[in-house]
């Protein structure tokens, strides 16, 4: 697929987001327990939220052409391989970010049970940090999407929030599918070959580490 076509996908996907702002449909699932026991709660999702979001990625420009055969004549050439390019990381932004508005805006966590770590933890955050995956640990958001994309998450619960949270701004399940691909290929990319015995697996299955400094409280609740 080109980069074209894909930032077409986006776009409508916002598109499709500012156009149910008024009707927005709360989701039929309220609460979603994932394979690991972590409950979250599911809320609309604010359609602007990611639209806003989307707004702050700049977008490429495709380069200027002369085509006048001497004649001063210039055009875009929207089929350059290195524009073409741009837009495909461009378009997978463009997914990932609403991905992100998605889940900082639609989900919350209920419950943590344990033996499995909460987004205050440091070990699961050392150990994808180790991996070259740069994460803001000090913003209260970027580490909770961190934590829910590589410690909570598995394709099947990404897929089934997603299915949810999607009602709420008018993505059809095309797009959801996109973007749920996209997603987990974006974290796949980001881990480099550094990978060490103890790293964490595919999502649903971090146990809570035995190295992490201090214990929490048996069947935590998010505050």
């Amino acid at each position: 697929m080109t980069g074209n076509n894909r930032n077409k996908e986006g776009k409508a996907a916002l598109q499709a987001a500012v156009e149910a702002v008024e009707g927005a449909v709360k989701p039929l699932v309220t609460e979603i327990t994932l394979d690991n026991g972590v409950v979250l709660k599911l809320k609309p999702v604010p359609p602007f939220a990611a639209q806003h979001a989307v707004a702050n990625l700049e977008e490429p420009k495709p380069p200027i052409v002369d085509v006048g055969k001497g004649k001063d004549r210039e055009e875009e050439n929207p089929n350059d391989p290195g524009y073409l390019e741009k837009m495909e990381a461009y378009s997978r932004e463009v997914i990932e970010t609403t991905v992100n508005a998605m889940l900082v805006t639609g989900t919350e966590i209920i419950s943590v049970p344990d033996g499995v770590q909460s987004p205050e933890d440091d070990d699961w955050l050392n150990r994808i940090q180790y991996l070259g995956i740069e994460v803001d640990g000090e913003n209260k958001w970027a580490r909770y999407v961190a934590w829910l994309r590589y410690c909570a998450l598995s394709g099947p619960s990404l897929t089934r929030i997603m299915a949810e949270l999607r009602k709420s701004i008018g993505l059809n399940e095309e797009e959801v599918d996109i973007a749920v691909k996209t997603f987990r290929n974006r974290a796949e990319r980001r881990a480099d070959k550094r990978v060490s015995p103890e790293a964490p697996g595919d999502g649903d299955n971090v146990p809570e580490g035995a190295a992490r400094g201090g214990a929490r409280g048996r069947g935590k609740r998010s505050r």
